[in-house]
């Protein structure tokens, strides 16, 4: 199983260059699958147990010219469980990234896997209850405002693990990062080969910028 979709997702260029579309999402409620720990695991006496669920496409913000059409909804593999013969079950996910929950909103890049045949959010996935980017949830907790916000607040910037966008975008809502995406320039490798699956622009990029040292 694959979990969400792994490509540079910080800025606004990286969103225009690797993503296929933008858009705000939620998980169908009741739609959520967690497996049983494998034998592999189990052999382990631990491990991740992955779960799935029905994303639902709320509203489309840019898509990059040459994308195939994005359905209106699709199921996809994310963060799971982590699992121990010990201590049983615990959400799981990474510092800084969202595990797509139900009940929550969120505003994503989605990417065609061409060699699975599915979609999926990449992991700049932005919580965005309340039409707020920078609020909900994130690693499983919830979050009133992006780390960017709050700091603006305190006489010092806090550490934050949040993407230059959401710092960028923190506080407002979707339209204002559907004016981020339209003003971003992807890289000029992703203009000059749109039919490039998203996995093969990261490398024709990655060519380049090593050609070029």
């Amino acid at each position: 199983m694959n979990l969400v979709t792994a490509y540079p997702s910080d800025t606004a260029e990286d969103w225009v260059t690797y993503g296929d579309h933008a858009a705000v999402i939620h998980v169908k409620p009741g739609s959520e699958v967690v497996e049983q720990p494998s034998a592999t695991e189990k052999e382990k006496g631990e491990g991740l147990v992955m779960r799935s669920a029905e994303i639902v496409v709320d509203e489309l913000l840019w898509s990059r010219p040459g994308a195939k059409d994005l359905p209106n909804s699709f199921r996809r593999d994310l963060w799971g469980q982590w699992w121990s013969e010990d201590e049983g079950s615990r959400d799981f996910a990474p510092e800084g990234v969202s595990r797509i929950e139900e009940g929550h909103t969120y505003l994503a890049l989605i990417v065609w896997d061409e060699e699975d045949g599915t979609w999926g959010p990449a992991v700049g996935t932005m919580p965005y209850d309340e039409e707020t980017v920078g609020r909900g949830e994130v690693a499983g907790e919830v979050r009133a405002e992006a780390a960017s916000a709050r700091s603006a607040h305190a006489s010092h910037a806090e550490e934050t693990s949040d993407s230059h966008l959401v710092q960028v975008a923190a506080g407002q809502d979707a339209a204002a990062v559907k004016r981020i995406l339209q003003a971003a320039e992807p890289h000029p490798v992703a203009v000059d080969n749109p039919e490039l699956t998203a996995e093969e622009r990261a490398k024709a990029i990655m060519q380049s910028e090593e050609s070029n040292q």
